[in-house]
């Protein structure tokens, strides 16, 4: 840090850029989210001395710790405005650049942190950052912008298109979006052992959705044979998943159908002994949940009584 401190002295931007840096990591120094805002914005008002790709990491780093709340009070004004520069002013092949036109098209399709919702401008975004390579871009394309976004044409058959240049490159959610498209056959024909292929990967890196995806397809036989102690297996890391940022709002209802049918397995005793106490307890959690199914079953099961 000495010879940063001697160089920003000098008025070198690279060494403000190198300060705010251990700043922010905590390396080397105390970690100082003020002290690294206060050189980043610093370094990023340079007109020479600071290669294209530092600038723009240093409005890309600004903007965050505004939006973020961390060394100064939250301001989205200002992160927006730190964005955006990190974007229009300081055009880079760099994954810098990326992640900031991922951070405006998110902000734009959201309508939340200052900006005014508007889904053609989010997909104006969305496509510069995928031109440069974005997976988390080409993952929104297709799972936001054309498959549920209000406003926008649907066009399915583009939207596997994105999901699976996102796939393709291990976004996770794009994985298992793209292996429901297979299962449903939705914007492609239907293709079981496909489904599987990109389903299983995600699973495995904890999709709730692909997990419960994958318990329905042992359990109808669905390109595979059918098997309901599999089902029950992924049933239940359904249930034990911690949600993906894109399963957030639906997961809820997805924990309590997927105890809807680890409560039908046991009342049948599929996959599993039977027992009428677990299968009343699954029962009560889905109903508690919300699921109408679940609380139907409960009042049978009290009537016969």
């Amino acid at each position: 840090m000495k010879w940063y401190r001697l160089g920003a002295a000098k008025g070198s931007a690279v060494a403000q850029y190198n300060i705010a840096s251990h700043y922010l990591t905590g390396e080397g120094v105390p970690r100082d989210y003020a002290a690294a805002l206060r050189c980043f914005e610093i370094a990023a008002q340079a007109t020479s001395d600071l290669p294209v790709n530092l600038m723009a990491a240093s409005h890309l780093e600004a903007g965050a710790l505004y939006y973020e709340g961390r060394g100064a009070p939250r301001n989205y004004r200002k992160a927006l405005a730190h964005f955006r520069k990190a974007v229009s002013n300081y055009k880079s092949d760099t994954a810098v650049e990326a992640e900031a036109l991922d951070a405006l098209g998110l902000r734009r399709y959201l309508g939340r942190d200052g900006c005014k919702r508007d889904y053609q401008e989010s997909i104006r975004w969305f496509l510069m950052a995928s031109k440069k390579g974005s997976a988390v871009a080409q993952h929104n394309l297709g799972m936001m912008a054309y498959r549920k976004a209000k406003g926008v044409q649907q066009d399915q058959v583009q939207a596997v298109q994105w999901l699976q240049l996102a796939a393709s490159k291990g976004d996770t959610e794009a994985k298992s979006e793209l292996g429901f498209h297979y299962f449903e056959g939705i914007g492609v024909p239907r293709d079981y052992k496909k489904a599987m292929q990109w389903l299983r990967p995600a699973a495995d890196e904890g999709a709730a959705w692909a997990r419960y995806t994958i318990a329905q397809m042992y359990h109808e036989g669905a390109g595979v044979p059918t098997d309901n102690k599999r089902a029950m297996y992924w049933l239940a890391k359904t249930v034990d998943s911690t949600p993906l940022e894109f399963e957030a709002k639906s997961f809820k209802a997805l924990k309590a159908e997927a105890q809807l049918h680890i409560g039908m397995l046991y009342q049948d005793g599929l996959g599993v002994p039977r027992n009428h106490n677990q299968a009343r307890k699954y029962f009560a959690l889905a109903a508690r949940a919300g699921s109408a199914e679940a609380q139907k079953i409960l009042d049978e099961i009290g009537a016969q009584k």
